[in-house]
C-alpha cells in the first residue's frame, strides 16, 4: 500500500511525502522535525481495489516526542457491480418492447441467472455483485411472445471495462407465422363432398 502524509505546518515540505508499506504491510516515516513546533499530519493509505484510508489530524509535538503509532490499519476491498444495461424496441414500428423478458447467464467463473423484464421504455438494468480482477463470461437472451429471441453470447465483463456493459438500443422482430383455414365441403341434402368447390 502507498501512504501519503500531508502536514499542514508551514515549516514542512508542501508536497506530500510517500512511503510503501512492506511484505508486512508496514510503514515507517521517518524526517528531521523542528524543536518546539507542532505538526498535523493527514494521512492517507492508498491501495488499488481497496477503499482509501484517511485519518485526518494526527498530531505530532514535544508531548508524544513526535512519535505516533497508528496501531492496525484495516482496508476493505471495493464493492464491486456487475451493471448490464440496454434499450428494447420493435424492429417495425420502433415502440418500445415493454416487459420483455432478458436473461442473463455468466458461465464464467461460476454459473448464475439472473432475469428482469424491461421498463414501459423498454429499458433494462441488471446488477449483481462481483469479484474483483475476475473476468465475468455472459451470454443475454430477450425474448417476447410474438417476437424471436434476440441473443447474445460470449460477452465479457471485467475490470477493463469496470464491469459495466451497455448494450444500446436493439430491437425485436416479429414472427411470421402462417395462416391456415381448414374446413369440409358436403352437399347438404346428401353429405357428399363438394369436390373443386373455390
Amino acid at each position: 500500500a502507498r501512504v501519503e502524509l500531508e502536514f499542514d505546518n508551514e515549516k514542512a515540505s508542501v508536497k506530500p511525502y510517500v512511503v510503501d508499506s512492506n511484505a508486512e504491510g508496514e510503514f515507517r516515516f521517518c524526517e528531521q522535525a523542528w524543536e518546539g513546533v507542532n505538526y498535523t499530519a493527514r494521512v492517507s493509505i492508498i491501495k488499488s481495489h481497496y477503499v482509501t484510508r484517511i485519518r485526518e489530524g494526527v498530531s505530532l509535538n514535544a508531548l508524544n516526542n513526535y512519535h505516533v503509532h497508528l496501531g492496525v490499519v484495516e482496508l476493505s476491498r471495493q464493492v464491486r457491480e456487475l451493471r448490464i444495461s440496454g434499450e428494447v424496441i420493435d424492429e417495425d414500428t420502433g415502440i418500445p418492447a415493454a416487459q420483455a423478458v432478458v436473461s442473463v447467464t455468466i458461465t464464467q467463473p461460476e454459473r448464475k441467472e439472473i432475469t428482469v423484464k424491461t421498463d414501459i421504455d423498454g429499458r433494462f438494468l441488471i446488477i449483481d455483485s462481483a469479484k474483483d480482477l475476475i473476468e465475468y463470461i455472459i451470454s443475454l437472451r430477450v425474448s417476447q411472445l410474438d417476437y424471436q429471441d434476440y441473443v447474445l453470447r460470449d460477452l465479457s465483463l471485467s475490470s477493463k471495462n469496470d464491469y459495466k456493459l451497455d448494450l444500446g438500443q436493439f430491437s425485436l422482430k416479429r414472427r411470421q407465422v402462417s395462416l391456415n383455414i381448414l374446413g369440409r365441403i358436403l352437399d347438404r341434402k346428401t353429405y357428399e363432398p363438394v369436390v373443386g368447390a373455390s
